[in-house]
C-alpha cells in the first residue's frame, strides 16, 4: 500500500501499525530538517516503538523511501533547467549532487540478516547495498581461518602480497559476480561470501570497495564507533544518513569499542620480544627503553592491586572496580600519566615499523 507522509511517498508491503506511522512521521521530519539546511542544536531523530521488529523494519523501509524521493526530486530539478550553466574553470562538467549514503548500524550480524530479509519484501529490494563485516565472518583463506588470530594472520599475509585471494585473476569475474548479486535483490552476508568464494576473491577487502558504490551500507555498531575502524569510512560518513538500530545498546557498544584487555602474560611476552629486538638491533636500544619502562609500570600496577581483587560470583575470576579518579591516581603513582604516553609515541612507531619488517622477513628466512 502507498501512503504520503510529510510529502514523501511511503510504500509498505502491509498496513503499518500506529507506532510505525508515528515513527515514519518523525523520521520524515528529521529528513526534511536535514535537507532544508537546518542548523539548530540537533540534527538527529530519536524514535522507538514497543515492538523492536516493527522499529527495525520501519527504519529500513522509510529511509529507502526518502532516498528514492530525494533522487526523483533531484532529477526533476535538473531537468527543469532550461539551459545548463557553462563550466568556466576548465574542468569537466559539474556532476549533480550525490544523494547521501545510508549507514545502518546493528548490534549483531544476525540482525543485519533480519533487516535484509525485510528489505527483500519491498520495492527497494534491488537497492545497491554493502555489508561490512570482520575477517572472522568473511575470510575464505583456509590457512588463515585455522589461525588463532585471524586478523593478525591476514594482515601479515596481505602485507607480503602472499594471499592468493587478495586480488582476482580476472576483474571482470568480480564485476559480474557483484552485478548478479545486485540483480537478484538484497543479499545477506552468507550469500555474499559464497558467491565471491567461487570467483575466488577476498570478500572482506572487496566489501570496503563496494562502499563507494553502495546506496545503503549495513554494519555492526563498532564500524561506526571504533576510531580505528571508523577511519576507513570517515570520508563516506560525512553528510551521510546514519541509522542506529536498537540504540539502547549503544552505550555498551561504545564502552566496548574504547576498552581493551591486557593480561599479565601479554606484558611479559612483550618484554621478551623487546629484549629480542634489542639483540637484533642494538642501536635501537635507546628507543626501546621507554617501551620497556612502560611495560614495567603496567606490570607494577597489576602487582600492587592484586591483593584488592575479590571473587566474582561462583566463577574463578576476581575483580575490583575503581572510579575514574581512583584509577587515574593509581596510574600516576607509577608514572603512567598523560605525558608519559605522549613521550613513547615515537619509540612505539619505530618498534612497530621494525615489527612489520620482521613479519615480512621471517617467512622468507624460513
Amino acid at each position: 500500500m502507498e501512503l504520503k507522509i510529510q510529502g514523501v511517498k511511503i510504500h509498505m508491503p502491509y498496513k503499518p501499525y500506529g507506532c510505525q506511522l508515528s515513527m515514519i512521521n518523525r523520521v520524515c521530519l528529521a529528513y526534511i530538517l536535514f535537507m532544508s539546511g537546518y542548523e539548530g542544536p540537533c540534527k538527529a531523530c530519536l524514535a522507538a516503538t514497543v515492538n523492536a521488529t516493527a522499529s527495525t523494519v520501519t527504519k529500513s523501509k522509510q529511509t529507502d523511501e526518502w532516498y528514492d524521493d530525494f533522487v526523483e526530486r533531484d532529477a526533476n530539478g535538473a531537468s527543469s533547467v532550461e539551459k545548463p550553466l557553462m563550466c568556466t574553470c576548465g574542468s569537466q562538467e559539474a556532476l549533480l549532487e550525490r544523494p547521501p549514503r545510508i549507514f545502518f548500524g546493528t548490534r549483531t550480524h544476525k540482525q543485519i540478516s533480519q533487516v535484509v530479509r525485510e528489505l527483500r519484501k519491498t520495492k527497494y529490494a534491488k537497492t545497491r547495498m554493502c555489508i561490512l563485516s570482520s575477517r572472522a565472518h568473511t575470510c575464505i583463506n583456509p590457512d588463515i581461518r585455522r589461525q588463532s588470530n585471524i586478523n593478525d594472520a591476514c594482515a601479515n599475509l596481505t602485507r607480503m602480497g602472499a594471499c592468493p585471494y587478495d586480488q582476482p585473476k580476472k576483474r571482470s569475474d568480480v564485476t559480474k559476480c557483484i552485478e548478479d548479486l545486485n540483480r537478484t535483490g538484497s543479499w545477506d552476508l552468507e550469500e555474499y561470501v559464497e558467491r565471491l568464494s567461487k570467483v575466488p576473491v577476498c570478500p572482506y577487502f572487496r566489501a570496503w570497495k563496494l562502499v563507494e558504490m553502495a546506496t545503503i551500507v549495513f554494519c555492526p555498531y563498532n564500524y561506526l564507533l571504533d576510531t580505528v575502524i571508523r577511519g576507513k569510512v570517515a570520508s563516506d560518513l560525512e553528510g551521510s544518513i546514519i541509522i542506529i538500530d536498537e540504540a539502547h545498546n549503544l552505550e555498551d557498544a561504545a564502552r566496548e569499542a574504547t576498552s581493551c584487555t591486557i593480561l599479565e602474560k601479554d606484558i611479559l611476552t612483550a618484554k621478551e620480544d623487546l629484549h629480542k629486538f634489542i639483540n637484533l638491533r642494538p642501536p635501537e636500544a635507546e628507543n626501546t627503553e621507554p617501551l620497556l619502562n612502560l611495560l614495567a609500570s603496567l606490570h607494577r600496577v597489576m602487582e600492587i592491586t592484586r591483593s584488592r581483587l575479590v571473587s566474582v560470583g561462583d566463577s574463578a575470576n576476581s575483580a575490583h572496580v575503581w572510579t575514574g579518579s581512583e584509577i587515574e591516581g593509581l596510574l600516576q603513582t607509577v608514572g603512567l600519566g598523560e605525558d608519559r604516553f605522549r613521550s613513547i609515541r615515537v619509540p612505539f612507531l619505530i618498534a612497530y615499523h621494525y615489527a612489520l619488517v620482521f613479519d615480512m622477513l621471517i617467512p622468507i628466512l624460513r
